[in-house]
C-alpha cells in the first residue's frame, strides 16, 4: 500500500501524458451523476453509494438501505460536441454484510454523415455506446469492505479516421459494432465516519474490436484500465452540518492500439493521469453545496466544478451540477456541461409520504 501511495503521489505531482487518445469508449469514463460531476469524480474513497461504486465497487459495502438514482445531461468533447449521457443505478443490502447493485449508462455521441468513395452523401450513422454493470460488495468487519463487478460494453461504432469532419470511406449504418466484458475490483477502508481511503482497478478486460467487414478493416480500442486512489476527510461536523474534503488520483493505461488495413498498421502506447480535489458540504441535513477541481490533461477537461443539491425528508435527493470549464486541443474552447440527478435512499419511506 505504501508503494502505491508513493507512486500515485508522484503522478499527482507530475502528470504523465504520452499519447493523446481520442477514442476511449465514452461510457467507461464519464461521471455517472450530478454529485460525481460536482465533486470532479473524487469518489473512490467516499462510499457508500451506487454512484461511488462506479469508481470503486467496494463503495457498496455498508449500504444502509435500498438506493436508486438516475441522471441525464449534455457532455460535449472535441469530436462529439453534441454528445449526451444518461445513467441509472440501483443497490440494496442482500444480507447482513453483502450488498449488490446494478447500473446502466447510455451515451449517444451524435450523428455522423456517411460519404462514398466519390464524396457523395449516402446517409448518416448515430454513434453511441452503452454499458450494463453488476456489482457486489462485502463488509469485512466494521472498517473494511471489498467489492467486484462485471460490465457489458456495447457500441455501434467509434474511432474511425476522419477527413475534413467526415468519414473517409463508405460504411453502411450499423456495420461497425462492438461488445466486450470488463471487470472492476476495489477495497475501501473507513476507520471512522470522519474519513476513508479507497483503492480500485476498473475497466480491466480484453480489447474492444469494432469490426467493419465490408471494408476489411478493424479498429481496436483498448479499454482504459484505470487505477484509482481516493480519500475522504470530514473537516467540519456540527449537528446536521458537515463539510468533507475529497481527493483522488487516477492512472490509466492502454497498452496498445492499432488501425489495421491491408496497406497500413500502427501501434502505440497511451498513459493518462487525472487528479481531483473537492469539498462536499451538507447544511442542516437539507442543502448540499459542492465545489471541485479536476485536472485531466488527456481527458479533454480541466478546471472548477460546482453543484447544488436538496434533500427532502431524508429520502429524496435532487442534484444539479456543472462541469464549469472544458477544453479541446483543436481549437480550445470553454463551455458548460451540466448534469441533473434524482435519487432516493429509502424508497419505502418515500412511498409512505405520498
Amino acid at each position: 500500500m505504501a508503494a502505491v501511495l508513493t507512486a500515485l503521489g508522484l503522478v499527482w505531482a507530475n502528470p504523465i501524458v504520452d499519447d493523446y487518445y481520442l477514442d476511449t469508449p465514452q461510457s467507461l469514463s464519464l461521471p455517472p451523476e450530478a454529485a460525481s460531476v460536482a465533486l470532479a469524480g473524487a469518489l473512490a474513497g467516499a462510499g457508500p453509494g451506487v454512484a461511488a461504486a462506479f469508481y470503486n465497487p467496494a463503495a457498496l459495502a455498508g449500504l444502509p438501505r435500498t438506493e436508486a438514482a438516475a441522471s441525464w445531461g449534455p457532455w460535449g468533447t472535441e469530436l462529439w460536441p453534441g454528445m449526451s449521457h444518461a445513467w441509472a443505478g440501483f443497490g440494496f443490502p442482500a444480507g447482513k454484510r453483502l450488498c449488490v447493485g446494478i447500473d446502466a449508462s447510455f451515451t449517444p455521441r451524435g450523428e455522423v454523415e456517411m460519404i462514398d468513395e466519390h464524396g457523395e452523401y449516402v446517409g448518416s450513422l448515430l454513434m453511441l455506446d452503452a454499458t450494463l454493470g453488476s456489482r457486489a460488495a462485502l463488509a469485512l468487519g466494521e472498517h473494511w469492505g471489498v467489492g467486484a463487478g462485471l460490465k457489458l460494453f456495447l457500441a455501434n461504432s467509434a474511432g474511425f479516421p476522419y477527413q475534413h469532419g467526415q468519414l473517409s470511406w463508405p460504411m453502411p449504418p450499423g456495420e461497425a459494432t462492438a461488445t466486450s466484458i470488463l471487470a472492476d475490483a476495489g477495497v475501501l477502508w473507513t476507520p471512522s465516519r470522519r474519513g476513508g481511503l479507497g483503492l480500485s482497478l476498473c475497466n480491466a478486460g480484453p480489447d474492444i474490436h469494432y469490426a467493419a467487414p465490408d471494408i476489411r478493416a478493424n479498429w481496436t480500442a483498448v479499454p482504459p484500465w484505470t487505477v484509482r486512489l481516493g480519500g475522504r476527510l470530514r473537516m467540519v461536523e456540527f449537528g446536521a452540518t458537515s463539510v468533507d474534503l475529497l481527493a483522488q488520483v487516477d492512472g490509466s493505461v492502454a497498452p496498445h492500439r492499432d488501425w489495421v488495413m491491408p496497406e497500413h498498421e500502427s501501434h502505440s502506447f497511451m498513459y493518462r493521469t487525472a487528479r481531483a480535489i473537492a469539498l462536499d458540504g451538507l447544511f442542516w441535513n437539507f442543502l448540499s453545496l459542492r465545489l471541485g477541481y479536476m485536472d485531466g490533461p488527456t481527458n479533454d477537461r480541466y478546471g472548477v466544478t460546482a453543484g447544488i443539491g436538496l434533500r427532502l425528508w431524508d429520502v429524496l435527493r435532487i442534484d444539479l451540477a456543472s462541469d464549469a470549464l472544458t477544453y479541446t486541443y483543436m481549437p480550445r474552447r470553454t463551455g458548460i456541461d451540466w448534469r441533473l440527478s434524482i435519487a432516493s435512499s429509502n424508497l419505502a419511506g418515500l412511498w409512505r409520504r405520498r
